[in-house]
């Protein structure tokens, strides 16, 4: 069984840290300020994922929310692009971007950044986005594909099991909840995502 920790990516760090309104003002205003807090809050980020690494985690979930519901594809490249760069390699594990939203407009720029893998959010349209990071190639995996709010809380086991092989079909790598499980989800739910991908892995 895989360990996959998670560390908060700076962006992430800094909406706890400033507040998300005055985070966000503040690209704009005071735009050096951002860019020194986000060098030091990036520091955090990979002392405390290597340090899950050191205690025993495969994998690293590396939340960054730069959505695209706040912040658009320029000041994402612009603030975090070569940030990015410089901080993942210096984590000593496979790493998962995640971002919620749509974020197919940012998505060009995630391989480049030295993650292995998108876990991406069904805002975003699957098929935009695996003919963005140019899936084909294999340059990122993904993973996710299971609506959180709908088909996991308020649906059935094989609501689960239809979307699973759906997205599965499409060139999702690893099925998954697409962000935070609710609640209240069901168990069955939950356990609907293993048992399609068992189907799956028979089939193929």
């Amino acid at each position: 069984v895989a360990i996959i920790g998670k560390a908060m990516g700076p962006w992430t760090l800094g909406y706890n840290g400033f507040g998300v309104q005055d985070f966000l003002m503040k690209t704009i205003l005071e735009p050096d300020v951002i860019r020194k807090s986000l060098a030091k809050l990036g520091e955090i980020s990979v002392m405390f994922a290597n340090l899950q690494v050191k205690a025993g985690a495969d994998i690293i979930c590396f939340p960054d929310h730069a959505t695209g519901d706040l912040v658009s594809p320029q000041m994402y490249h612009d603030f975090l692009t070569d940030l990015h760069k410089q901080l993942t390699p210096r984590i000593g594990a496979p790493l998962i971007l995640h971002i919620c939203g749509n974020t197919v407009k940012r998505s060009r720029w995630f391989h480049e950044e030295g993650f292995d893998c998108f876990h991406y959010d069904t805002k975003t349209d699957l098929h935009d986005l695996i003919e963005t990071i140019d899936h084909k190639n294999h340059k990122i995996s993904l993973v996710g594909g299971v609506d959180n709010p709908q088909t996991l809380l308020f649906g059935t086991p094989d609501d689960v099991k239809k979307q699973c092989f759906e997205v599965a079909e499409a060139g999702v790598e690893i099925l998954a909840p697409e962000c935070a499980i609710p609640l209240l989800t069901p168990n069955k739910n939950l356990k609907a995502i293993r048992e399609a991908a068992l189907e799956i892995m028979e089939k193929n």
